[in-house]
């Protein structure tokens, strides 16, 4: 029991980073791998691999061949998303490669244990733990879904502070943009269309002279965008003023300020 203990404590110790920081699956598997004692595979729900890892001492010989790939076959992806309870040691029907169909499986009679990943209804992954000749025992089955449940609440997490960050800058940049006076957004709308892209070089003069409104006015509006941390702003003299938009999202919100007046 204390060994039990121990392995799940190591579980819930491999995800406890910060919300805001991405994981990283492969160091997630390869602590699934050490704890469980079976080759690991975490992927996603379009199959994609996002952390791999074989028992110490396992050479394969297809890692690079995983490495190319990235995902799973599309077939056998599908075959993963219709599995949405823990199957366990499923004895597979051929020893050929997953990755490489002419190729035999060094592990020969495998047996594979596959644990949906939920959160909220929600399906987020899959855990694959392959093992030869006897498959997971009764403990190793108990850590592989305490492993599904805490990467399922953990992933939520992340989901959930990333909803978070965007819905402050999406605040953050309304604000900005009800700072502006009808002209000044109308000097913005003309400024990025001239720069047509996340980042540009802007002579302001001209955008002055093209739009008739007063070089002044548009240097204000442009100090009140950098002000807020939505632009960077750097002069590069008489070639121009160069304009880099930190963030993207930034053009949707305006374009949909566009749509208001």
């Amino acid at each position: 029991m204390s060994d039990l203990l121990k392995k799940i404590g190591i579980l819930k110790a491999a995800v406890q980073n910060p919300a805001e920081e991405p994981l990283d699956f492969r160091e997630l598997a390869e602590a699934y791998c050490d704890a469980i004692a079976a080759h690991t595979y975490i992927v996603g729900r379009r199959g994609k691999i996002l952390g791999y890892a074989f028992p110490d001492g396992f050479d394969c010989g297809m890692d690079e061949v995983i490495k190319r790939s990235e995902c799973f076959p599309e077939s056998y992806n599908q075959e993963l998303l219709r599995i949405t309870e823990t199957q366990v040691n499923i004895e597979k029907a051929t020893d050929k490669c997953i990755f490489h169909f002419l190729k035999q499986c060094p592990l020969g009679s495998r047996k594979v244990t596959i644990v949906p990943v939920f959160g909220e209804g929600e399906r987020l992954a899959t855990l694959i733990f392959l093992k030869g000749d006897v498959g997971l025992g009764a403990e190793e089955v108990v850590l592989a879904e305490f492993a599904a449940l805490v990467l399922g609440n953990k992933i939520l997490g992340m989901k959930s502070k990333r909803a978070e960050k965007e819905a402050e800058k999406s605040a953050a940049y309304q604000i900005a943009l009800k700072t502006l006076t009808p002209r000044e957004l109308r000097a913005v709308k003309c400024i990025f269309r001239a720069i047509d892209g996340p980042e540009g070089l802007l002579v302001i003069t001209r955008v002055a002279e093209e739009t008739g409104l007063g070089r002044s006015l548009i240097v204000n509006a442009l100090r009140k965008l950098e002000g807020a941390g939505v632009i960077a702003v750097r002069s590069h003299g008489m070639k121009g003023t160069r304009i880099t938009i930190l963030d993207p999202n930034f053009l949707d919100e305006l374009e949909k300020e566009a749509y208001k007046t």
